[in-house]
């Protein structure tokens, strides 16, 4: 890999992609209404981008979630539930919503709605946007403290052939 490629950049080139070729969006997480406010920018930014449904990420039970999905048919799946929540959900529920791909973005979908500022050119090229985020938003401390545990655990997983 010859460099790093965030999620926010890695969804704008697919977004582009998929408005070109028909393919359906759901997007899933935020608090509620953001969701929603994003897929508007995001079909006023990608003319012919099909957005098939939303959902916050508030919800108990992930049956009707995935259903929700299911029925809406979606290529793909903006998963924007934060880590590593994000990823277990994907492994656990993603073959069951018949999506062909789950992208993991995060908070994407604040910055998509317009609610959060995306980090300046500066941080985003030395890859500190979490630095960032963390300066403006402190209360994130604890979420972000745990994200080493996570990579550590991959990895022991990785070392035990899991």
């Amino acid at each position: 890999m010859k460099g790093k490629v965030p999620g926010i950049d890695f969804a704008q080139r697919l977004l582009a992609w998929m408005a070109r070729h028909g393919k359906r969006l759901f997007l899933l997480g935020a608090k509620p209404g953001v969701a929603e406010l994003a897929a508007a920018n995001l079909k006023d930014a990608h003319p012919g981008l099909i957005v098939c449904g939303t959902h916050d990420g508030y919800f108990r039970e992930d049956g009707p979630v995935v259903e929700e999905i299911r029925a809406a048919a979606a290529d793909v799946v903006f998963v924007c539930l934060g880590a590593p929540k994000q990823e277990l959900w994907m492994v656990e529920h993603g073959p069951a919503t018949g999506a062909h791909l789950m992208v993991g973005l995060g908070g994407s979908l604040d910055v998509f709605a317009g609610v959060v500022e995306r980090a300046p050119e500066g941080f985003q090229k030395l890859g500190l946007e979490w630095l960032y985020r963390l300066v403006k938003e402190p209360k994130r401390i604890g979420r972000m403290a745990k994200l080493p545990l996570v990579l550590v655990q991959a990895a022991g997983a990785r070392l035990r052939g899991k």
